[in-house]
């Protein structure tokens, strides 16, 4: 090993530890994590600007586009009408509802428009096909051009996607096999030493990705709090490590301090190359991550470094113009100018709910007995769930992945359950 320059400056550790992520951890504490930088506007100014965003750039025949751009179809997705509906009280009116949309699944809209059993059907179908592609190790593997240069057809992050959308459905339902399905890959994984393959839509499976740490974090967390598998909180910890690299924990730009690139590579192999071009949506989806880490582990100040990659994306937002209200794909941080394409800003408002206490999909409750999800919180006592809703509002909650039960509320919502089978 060698450096060189003309002056150097540096804290050099020679360790016999094999972990990187170990190494990571002890750099982070040495310097600490860098002072958040100043929120660009106040929670209220925020939420207006997002919604400036649907009302207008994004808006059009049908419904919202994922991205400004016409290249993205106007349709009526379920996240864009959730965060509408968070942000401003009022539901749209909508004949049908598009799943997605957004990077970050937002699924309310569902339960306040008496639709929560086409969701349930739409995701029944869904993780049915997912499972039937899940080879018996637990694995998935990848078939496509993107497999060019990888050792292996399959990645920790393309698998860790899976395991968050089998895990995060067994969350919300109960649904067994999607319990163990999901279980399954989080074991499979551990064999895996890089967080990449996330992106496969552009970017090759052997390249090393934050988006894919993100993921890897929030299947193993939601592993650990249906089965209370201590170990599954020392390998989200682990992942949560491996995406520090990819975050400007320093700056000489006024928009760079926890700005997070997506990946240590280029699309197509060539071109762009992704140093120093911040991706924030990629960086913001590990952060929703390193906020649920949050509540089970202190190994670091994860909710910290979240609300900084949070503030970086909310600098980074256009305050005007053709795409008011959302956040560009890429940062330029050399001419500190956005790039295209333009993207809905429905992320923003996810993480700010949660780094702030509030539900902003749905949230759940459970007993052993029952498993309660509602769009406001909830909590069971007995043989009922005790919902802080909104008066007035008719809205669904579901039990134990199969009832449905319509609610008026009158604030404070007192809810028997019935049977619990």
């Amino acid at each position: 090993m060698s450096l060189k320059a003309n002056k150097i400056d540096a804290a050099i550790r020679v360790c016999d530890d094999k972990s990187l992520e170990e190494s990571i951890l002890w750099a982070v504490k040495r310097w600490g994590l860098p002072d958040l930088p100043p929120r660009p506007r106040n929670s209220q100014q925020q939420h207006k600007l997002c919604l400036e965003a649907f009302e207008g750039p994004l808006k059009g025949p049908g419904g919202w586009g994922h991205c400004v751009e016409d290249r993205w179809p106007r349709r009526p997705f379920a996240d864009h009408a959730s965060t509408i509906w968070r942000l401003s009280g009022r539901i749209p009116e909508l004949s049908e509802i598009v799943p997605g949309g957004a990077h970050i699944p937002n699924i309310a809209i569902y339960f306040v428009t008496g639709r929560t059993d086409e969701w349930l059907n739409e995701q029944k179908s869904r993780i049915h096909q997912l499972v039937s592609t899940q080879h018996s190790d637990g694995s998935f593997h990848y078939s496509g051009k993107y497999q060019r240069g990888h050792f292996e057809d399959t990645a920790s992050g393309y698998c860790a996607e899976k395991a968050l959308r089998l895990l995060d459905y067994a969350r919300i339902t109960g649904d067994e096999q999607a319990l163990k399905s999901g279980l399954m890959t989080l074991e499979y994984m551990k064999r895996f030493r890089t967080p990449r393959g996330a992106q496969t839509w552009e970017v090759s499976l052997h390249t090393p990705d934050i988006l894919a740490s993100g993921y890897l974090v929030w299947a193993y967390v939601l592993g650990y709090e249906l089965t209370a598998n201590s170990d599954y909180i020392t390998q989200a910890r682990k992942w949560a490590l491996s995406g520090i690299p990819f975050v400007y924990l320093w700056a000489n730009k006024p928009v760079m301090k926890y700005a997070t690139i997506p990946v240590y590579g280029a699309t197509n192999w060539r071109g762009p190359n992704w140093m120093g071009l911040p991706v924030q949506w990629c960086g913001l989806t590990y952060a929703y991550a390193l906020e649920l880490l949050a509540s089970h582990d202190n190994a670091l100040e994860w909710r910290k470094l979240s609300e900084g990659i949070l503030i970086a994306a909310e600098q980074m937002q256009y305050v005007s113009g053709d795409s008011v209200g959302c956040l560009p794909d890429s940062w330029d941080l050399e001419d500190q100018c956005p790039r295209p394409y333009d993207i809905n800003p429905c992320v923003l408002v996810n993480l700010r709910r949660r780094l702030d206490g509030d539900v902003d999909s749905v949230a759940v409750a459970t007993d052993g007995k029952f498993r309660v999800v509602a769009p406001f919180p909830v909590d069971i006592s007995g043989d009922k769930a005790i919902i802080g809703g909104q008066k007035g509002l008719v809205y669904q909650i579901l039990v134990n992945g199969r009832k449905i039960i319509d609610v008026r509320s009158q604030g404070r919502d007192v809810i028997a359950l019935g049977p619990s089978e």
